[in-house]
């Protein structure tokens, strides 16, 4: 059905007219006239604002998921990452912590851990004055994409070429020597480095 509309009053009508009964307007002010087809609305990344295509759940800008139409007990989203600290229950320094989330920074999620020594550059560092059996490059301590915690036993000396260095006593948590591959860190866990043992505890 033809569209009419009054170019002098922006009035429209539904079928064909020879006069606008509202301002009177004839000849060429009446002209076809077509609606505008319905705009799409384009969703937008939360975390930069990036335009998203409608079956879009990750941002081609930033990455960050945009799981908008997923239910917020979805069993498969990611949990927000524990906020873990280490107590020293035996060592040179008893009852002293470390809060993991507070050594990470930034992009960096991986904790190097070892003797204290200026020349290693650990992020977390263990006193070891009377005793020898920690390393200088002991462990180290991720916060994975899971948001999960994990340790590993020893170090990335060459990040070139992936380079390994382990450490030469181990680690181990509740007894059980670590690999290199890395094993999850849990609340209640018990790390042993040398002589020196840590438990693993939540903070708020």
């Amino acid at each position: 059905m033809m569209m009419i509309k009054c170019l002098l009053c922006s009035e429209i009508y539904q079928e064909e007219i020879t006069k606008c009964t509202k301002c009177g307007g004839t000849g060429d002010l009446l002209q076809p006239y077509q609606e505008p087809p319905l705009r799409k609305t384009t969703r937008g990344c939360p975390r930069c604002g990036e335009p998203l295509k409608p079956d879009s759940s990750v941002c081609p800008k930033c990455e960050n998921q945009n799981n908008q139409n997923k239910t917020s007990d979805n069993k498969n989203d990611k949990e927000t990452a524990k906020k873990v600290l280490l107590r020293i229950i035996k060592g040179e320094e008893p009852d002293k912590i470390y809060k993991l989330n507070d050594l990470i920074y930034q992009n960096n999620r991986v904790i190097t851990v070892g003797r204290k020594d200026i020349s290693a550059n650990n992020i977390l560092t263990l006193k070891e004055d009377l005793t020898a059996f920690i390393s200088r490059k002991q462990c180290t301590i991720e916060l994975r994409t899971d948001n999960k915690w994990y340790i590993r036993d020893g170090q990335q000396i060459n990040k070139k070429n992936k380079q390994w260095e382990k450490s030469k006593n181990g680690t181990f948590i509740n007894e059980v020597e670590v690999s290199t591959d890395g094993t999850q860190i849990k609340i209640g866990d018990t790390i042993i480095v040398g002589e020196i043992l840590l438990k693993v505890e939540e903070y708020l």
